[in-house]
């Protein structure tokens, strides 16, 4: 699977022989987060729905993986991982370039 763009332009998906799929920041040309790990010595292959609302991905062993792009979604399972507000440096690793702001208690 070749890079993919999001409608929007923003965000580029990649997929690689080490089994990780990683989005791409456009504008800041850095990752956003960490790659996501597919099944052990495979190969990825991801997709982004036609509107952008999906990222689909699978290993040449395994199960693959359907992931919400909302924002919303986003924000629901980074604060379930963490357990508690994001500090600044875990937004800052997640979102590099981007103002802090509390998201897990909704200040």
């Amino acid at each position: 699977m070749s890079p993919q763009f999001s409608p929007d332009g923003r965000t580029l998906v990649t997929a690689a022989a080490d089994e990780t799929v990683v989005l791409w920041d456009v504008k800041t040309q850095k990752s956003i987060g960490s790659p996501i790990q597919l099944a052990p010595n495979t190969f990825a292959s991801a997709a982004l729905s036609p509107d952008g609302s999906r990222l689909f991905a699978v290993s040449t062993r395994g199960d693959g993986i359907s992931f919400d792009m909302s924002p919303h979604a986003w924000t629901r399972h980074a604060c379930l991982v963490a357990g508690h507000e994001l500090t600044a440096a875990e937004w800052h690793d997640a979102l590099p370039g981007r103002p802090y702001r509390a998201v897990c208690s909704g200040g």
